[in-house]
Parts: structure tokens; C-alpha cells; sequence
């Protein structure tokens, strides 16, 4: 039993208070008179109190005051901790690409890790944990357990992403960790002081500071500038406390583009120009120099070619015909686009006039001719092309379609809480060995089958979009993934 504020018992001087009421009540005592001396006169009798007569409600009052003194005071008992009914803990990790940098013999997730094991290991027996972990999004990895063999399970299966940690991440995995007595935080970076104060109106808040952050470079970001016209620019920063040598490397393609070792001071960003690009394509842009972080050493950005390339656009649809030339000329504006109906196309004729231009992309919807294009890109494959494509020297093959498919949103490498997009018509397509598998669907009896694909046949690069894109589908802003997808495609096949 104790007190938490012994000061408050100044309260209790009311006792002293009440008694000297009932004293001073007691000194004058009433006299009751007849009805019929009204107006007489009878002197007040002169008494001595010697014994206080005080009836039962004085001792309820009394009793009344002591409880009210107490309770301000913060009267409390202790009692042992009853058995299998400890507290509730909620450990919360930072996934984000700062808890993959290197920290002596591991990364600041494994030195998390070992300190959440450590509090695991010190708790009473009982006490109870949870893990929670965010970077894009907050997740809920395990529910609260005492069961140590799953908590280090658990903790074993958190990997850093190669995101930033986002600050309403932190603040959802906060509110999911409420209910908890305790919440211990581990993150490469001090939160704001307004997140852990909210939090801690709930709940005693441990936030463990993973790493120091003292020796990364990395690349802010990449712009590769107007091929032929305008140099390109790297934004690289040194997030160290001291000097730092940085060697910079950006290809374009397999071609080096520029190579060159600059010196940071300490917190600074510099902008590094280079070029101009000759021709359009893929940059990548790397830091070589050993840091504590790789995801921030490599940025990648795509350059448009200026070039007047030749496009052939197929579709027995002269709407669809239409929505792929325009996002054709959004990729590229200088586009020479020609459209035409695969049942009136003649590949031979238009090959051999005195004018033709050698093709840099075919895009075939719903047919497939052999246009003798560089690139070909197949979207929503025709029934028949299991024999066209072979003859082709393609190798894929359609068995068969669904009225409707949903992109797996963990396929494209979205966060897994996005839900899927629903498709329409959908070609259920066998792809060769030599394809990448970009992005995959489901639909009714099948869990999985090729939605985007792209590789390179012996004729040039090949892609495939298994979906129909009829109704105006690309155009749809309720589909922008399916509209990602076919510009990424083009994108990979021009370059």
C-alpha cells in the first residue's frame, strides 16, 4: 500500500472542520415552545456542554471526507503479478532502405533485431509481443504472442524494402500498435516529436535511434536531357559529416556516357552535368564508391529519341488503331505511325515501294502479320497464333481466354494493401524460356497466368500484353495501370 501524493492530505483539515461545526451547533441549543406562548417572553437556558452527543450522520460525513482525502492523495495497493497475465509490448521496425545500410558486422535491421530480442528475453514471464513493421505502408507481422519461438521467427522475416520510410506509414503502424502497454520503436531516424506524443497519450513509446547515418552517398536524381540538344543532370549527395570521394559512372544502353570521381563536403548536394546524349534509350546512372546503403546508388531514367522511327499499328479496330497511335506519339513525338486493318495490310507491297522505310516497331492487336519489323509488340493475341507466332519464330502460343482477369498488384511490385485492377478479355498465353515475365493475373481456375511479358527472339525484341484493350481501355483513368504497362512496354522495345 502506498501513496503517490502525500501533499494532498493537506485536504484532510476538512475533518477539523466538521467537528467544529458540530461543536458549534451543539453551544446553542434550540428550545421548543407551545403554540400558545407565542409572544412570552422566557429567558434562554444557560447550558454547559460537557459531552458532544453526535448522531450517525456525523460519522457519515466523517467517513465521506477520509474517503475524498484519500482518493486525492492516490491511495494504492500493491499485489503480485497474477500469472500468465503480463503486460502487452508492441515492437515496431522501420523497413525502409536506411535500415539496410551497414553497421559494423551487419545492417541496422539486424542490430534492431538483436536489441528486440534482447527486450524479449528481459520481460517477466507472461508479458506478451507484437510485431509491426512499415515503409510504404504499415503491416501487422505477427499478433501478440508469448510464444518466443514465433517471435523470432517473426523477427527473422523482416527485410529492409528499397523505399523510403514514409511518415504516414509510421504513424498508421503507431495507431496499430494502440492497445499495447508499451511500444518500442526501432528506426535509423528520430520521428517527429508530434507522432511520439500522440502515441504516448496511450501507451508508454521506447524509440531505440538504429545506425548513424554517416556514410552514404546517393543520387537525388537523374534528368538526361534532350538527346542532341540539351545536356543532362545528376543530383548527388553526401549525407556523411565528412568528406566523401564520389565516383559517379552513367551508361546509356552498354555505352559509357561519363565517369568521374568528384569530392563532397560534408551535407552536400552537387549537380553533375554530362552530355549532351547522342540518342535517346535507357540511362542508368551508379555510384561505384562502397556506401552504407545500395538502393539509393542506382537511378535510372529514359531518354526519348528524336529519331523519325517507323511504327506500324494492326487492329481489325479502328478505335483501338486510334488509341494506341496516340499513346505511340506520347512516348515518342516524332513517331511516323502508320495504321492500317491486318485483313488489307499487304506487308510485301508497302516493303518494296520506292519509298519504304525499314520498320522500328510493329504493334499488332488482335492479328499477327509478318511485317519484318525491328520490335514487335503483341497486345491481346489472336486465337490462331499458336500456328502465326511459331511460323514466326515467336513461340508464343494462346489457349485459350477469360471474360475477365485482375492484375496481381504484387507482380508489379506495388505495395500489397493496393488492390488488384479488373481487366476485361484476357488471352490465356503460353510465353518461351527466353521471356521476362513482367506482370502476371488471375482469373476463375487460374491463379496465376502471363499478363506482360518481353524478350528477345531471333527476328528482335518481342512483347506481349495478354489483355484486350477494346472500349478504349488505355484511355481510362480507372486503368492506369494497363496504360503503365503498354507504355513501359514500348518504351523497352524502342530504346
Amino acid at each position: 500500500m502506498g501513496l503517490l501524493n502525500p501533499q494532498n492530505f493537506v485536504y484532510g483539515l476538512s475533518l477539523a472542520l466538521l467537528v467544529l461545526v458540530y461543536l458549534r451547533s451543539r453551544s446553542r441549543p434550540t428550545i421548543e415552545v407551545s403554540s400558545l406562548m407565542l409572544f412570552d417572553e422566557a429567558p434562554a437556558p444557560v447550558a454547559s456542554v460537557r459531552h458532544v452527543r453526535i448522531d450517525p450522520l456525523f460519522w457519515l460525513e466523517m467517513a465521506t471526507l477520509t474517503a475524498l482525502t484519500l482518493a486525492v492523495a492516490g491511495l494504492y495497493v500493491m499485489r503480485p503479478r497474477t500469472p500468465g497475465h503480463g503486460r502487452i509490448h508492441a515492437l515496431v521496425f522501420d523497413l525502409g532502405a536506411g535500415m539496410s545500410a551497414r553497421e559494423g558486422s551487419g545492417t541496422r535491421l539486424d542490430q534492431a533485431r538483436r536489441d528486440a530480442i534482447e527486450i524479449i528475453n528481459q520481460a517477466p514471464a507472461g508479458d506478451e509481443f507484437s510485431v509491426i513493421a512499415y515503409a510504404l505502408e504499415a503491416q501487422a507481422r505477427h499478433p501478440q504472442t508469448a510464444n518466443l519461438a514465433d517471435l523470432r521467427k517473426a523477427l527473422g522475416d523482416l527485410v529492409p524494402m528499397a523505399v523510403p520510410a514514409r511518415t504516414a506509414a509510421l504513424r498508421a503502424a503507431l495507431i496499430r500498435a494502440r492497445g499495447a502497454s508499451e511500444i518500442d520503436l526501432f528506426a535509423d531516424r528520430p520521428p517527429a516529436t508530434a507522432i511520439l506524443a500522440d502515441a504516448a497519450s496511450t501507451a508508454r513509446v521506447n524509440f531505440h535511434l538504429v545506425g548513424s547515418g554517416d556514410s552514404n552517398l546517393a543520387i537525388v536524381s537523374l534528368d538526361p536531357g534532350i538527346p542532341g540538344s540539351t545536356r543532362g543532370r545528376a543530383v548527388i549527395r553526401n549525407f556523411s559529416a565528412r568528406l566523401r570521394p564520389c565516383e559517379l559512372a552513367i551508361d546509356l544502353g552498354n555505352s559509357e556516357q561519363f565517369h568521374q570521381t568528384v569530392m563532397l563536403a560534408p551535407r552536400e548536394q552537387a549537380v553533375i552535368p554530362f552530355g549532351p546524349l547522342k540518342a535517346g534509350g535507357v540511362l542508368h546512372a551508379r555510384i561505384l564508391t562502397p556506401d552504407a546503403i545500395d538502393a539509393d546508388n542506382d537511378r535510372y531514367a529514359y531518354a526519348p529519341s528524336d529519331r523519325a522511327a517507323q511504327v506500324l499499328v494492326l487492329s481489325p479496330d479502328a478505335a483501338v488503331r486510334d488509341d494506341i497511335a496516340r499513346v505511340l506519339l506520347a512516348v515518342n513525338a516524332n513517331f511516323q505511325i502508320e495504321t492500317a486493318d491486318p485483313a488489307k495490310y499487304l506487308a510485301h507491297a508497302n516493303a518494296s515501294g520506292p519509298n519504304a522505310k525499314p520498320l522500328e516497331l510493329a504493334v499488332m492487336h488482335d492479328c499477327y502479320v509478318a511485317a519484318g519489323a525491328a520490335s514487335t509488340l503483341l497486345i491481346y493475341p489472336p486465337q490462331l497464333a499458336k500456328n502465326l507466332a511459331y511460323a514466326g519464330g515467336i513461340g508464343i502460343s494462346v489457349n485459350g481466354t477469360l471474360a475477365s482477369a485482375d492484375i496481381r498488384s504484387d507482380a508489379m511490385g506495388e505495395a500489397p494493401g493496393i488492390e488488384s485492377l479488373t481487366l476485361g478479355a484476357t488471352r490465356i498465353v503460353a510465353i518461351p524460356e527466353w521471356m521476362n515475365l513482367i506482370a502476371t493475373a488471375t482469373g476463375p481456375a487460374h491463379s496465376s497466368i502471363p499478363l506482360a511479358a518481353i524478350g528477345r527472339a531471333a527476328g528482335g525484341p518481342v512483347g506481349v500484353l495478354a489483355f484486350d484493350i477494346r472500349d478504349h481501355l488505355l484511355l481510362a483513368p480507372d486503368h492506369l495501370d494497363a496504360l503503365v504497362l503498354t507504355v513501359d512496354l514500348i518504351k523497352q522495345l524502342t530504346a
